[in-house]
């Protein structure tokens, strides 16, 4: 066997020296530096290559190493994502990857470092530099065996976490596709609109059939936005906080405008996003809508405009359009400088839809006129869970929370009664067609 071996580290050497010793008939050369355009001749004449590096292998790369002999790439970790495969194959070099060197070394590092925040560690070593060598009653931890350890992904890695956790007594909890798809599961059923945390392309390789609740009721989200815009609209934040501190007196910047007198710019006009035109076209005001698909239905309660148009004349831009790679952050500094000064932004759809950072700058700056969001970027860490201290949040959520022209509610416009029944009947049908061999009604998969 030739092979040469990029970026070889002073402890790799020592393996290096040991498989030598066990081969003596391969002829093995190494260099510590990465593999690069500049140094790629040094593998010309072996048969393959072995490298440990993030650093991109592109097809630039690849075809000198090909023509210099090369078949073979063996990378010394497990992710393959910076190198283009696509062009290895057509240069005809094979690629693997070690992805079982040893799971317990990153499985102990996680458990590692749960053990080292659960029991307190760096907050009594704070306390120590500065001298505080006391016990406090806030800083008394709890024990792992009390705990309830949830594992997600549970290939190799996460196997070895869940019995890391078990030996020590824990309570651990797994979810994964692939063992689902083996405890005999044909169908995951979502109470819920979204499945974009959902791996689709994994769930139809291992047979499982994935379903939404799409239509559980569009009101409740439309509602939802109409009562955040008339909130901002008719100046209700201002005004409590006027009276909070004492003032009961009208002023001049707070007089407000009525809802006849608006023009409403729809984004995304499925359900909801009709449901929200006919609402506001129903209290008298202008409404016009963007989508790529054109509805004739809508027409007797909106205008169908472009997207450029929409955000220019409205004075209320309420999204209802679905997150893809495409439209991630639509809603970006340039949008806002193309909005009225006192627009108003109503998001009801996904966080990521809108660049936050540009938010908060156009709102500060009075580029637009206020925000009601329902959604926010980065929420699946934040909503849902309650913050004794508002101090730990991110900057951005905290500079959201205290801009006097924004409104906030943390992913809860579906939140109504009809929507929470319709959502979980729906969800059951669907769970009872699949077993069935029936196909599901809202098959997102």
């Amino acid at each position: 066997m030739k092979a040469y071996l990029f970026g070889v580290t002073p402890v790799e050497e020592a393996f290096l020296k040991e498989w030598q010793d066990q081969h003596p008939d391969d002829e093995i050369s190494y260099t510590h530096s990465p593999l690069t355009a500049d140094n790629l001749e040094l593998a010309k004449g072996f048969e393959a290559v072995s490298t440990q590096q993030e650093e991109p292998l592109t097809a630039s790369d690849l075809k000198p190493l090909a023509a210099g002999g090369v078949k073979h790439l063996a990378l010394r970790k497990v992710g393959a994502d910076n190198i283009d495969l696509e062009a290895a194959a057509k240069y005809g070099i094979t690629v693997a990857n070690v992805p079982a060197y040893s799971p317990r070394a990153i499985a102990e590092n996680g458990l590692t470092g749960a053990m080292y925040l659960l029991r307190k560690w760096g907050y009594y070593h704070r306390k120590m530099r500065r001298g505080d060598f006391t016990r406090s009653t806030e800083l008394m931890s709890d024990e792992i065996f009390n705990q309830t350890v949830g594992i997600v992904g549970l290939g190799r890695i996460g196997a070895a976490a869940a019995e890391m956790y078990h030996a020590l007594g824990a309570r651990v909890i797994g979810y994964d596709l692939k063992p689902l798809a083996a405890g005999g599961v044909k169908h995951l059923a979502l109470r819920k609109v979204g499945a974009d945390n959902i791996d689709l392309e994994a769930a139809a390789k291992y047979g499982i059939t994935v379903a939404n609740v799409p239509a559980y009721s569009p009101r409740a989200i439309a509602e939802n936005g109409l009562t955040g815009a008339m909130y901002l609209l008719r100046k209700w934040g201002y005004y409590h906080r006027k009276m909070r501190r004492g003032d009961f007196t009208r002023s001049t910047e707070l007089m407000s405008d009525e809802i006849f007198n608006q023009t409403v710019g729809i984004v995304g006009l499925g359900r909801i996003g009709a449901a929200a035109a006919e609402m506001y076209h129903a209290l008298g005001a202008r409404v016009i809508g963007y989508d790529p698909v054109y509805n004739a239905s809508l027409e007797p309660f909106l205008d169908f405009v472009d997207f450029e148009t929409l955000i220019k004349e409205s004075d209320i831009v309420q999204v209802h359009i679905p997150l893809t790679p495409e439209n991630k952050g639509m809603f970006s500094a340039n949008e806002f400088a193309k909005m009225k000064d006192d627009a108003i932004l109503v998001n009801q759809s996904r966080g990521e839809l809108v660049d936050t950072a540009a938010l908060i700058v156009a709102l500060k700056y009075h580029e637009i006129g206020g925000a009601a969001l329902d959604v926010l970027e980065g929420e699946e860490k934040i909503f849902g869970r309650k913050f004794e201290d508002v101090g730990s949040l991110p900057d951005e959520y905290t500079e959201l929370i205290n801009l006097p022209n924004v409104v906030m509610s943390p992913h809860s416009a579906y939140y109504t009664k009809m929507a929470v029944k319709n959502m979980f009947f729906q969800s059951m049908t669907d769970i009872e067609r699949t077993l069935s061999g029936k196909k599901a009604f809202f098959k997102v998969n």
